[in-house]
């Protein structure tokens, strides 16, 4: 929710450059968070089944 009062706050300022560059950053930094953690997840879910 932060995020998104500081894009709110930099459209507010008339900074859209800023705004657009903040949402594509953080955009592409979620979608990689998203796709490194599912496969350690699964990765952990597997080695637990075969764990003594």
């Amino acid at each position: 929710m932060s995020q998104l009062g500081y894009m709110m706050l930099a459209l507010g300022m008339g900074t859209y450059r800023a705004t657009l560059f903040h949402l594509i950053t953080h955009a592409y930094s979620k979608v990689l968070l998203f796709l490194v953690f599912g496969p350690i997840i699964h990765f952990m879910e597997v080695i637990g089944r075969y764990s003594p």
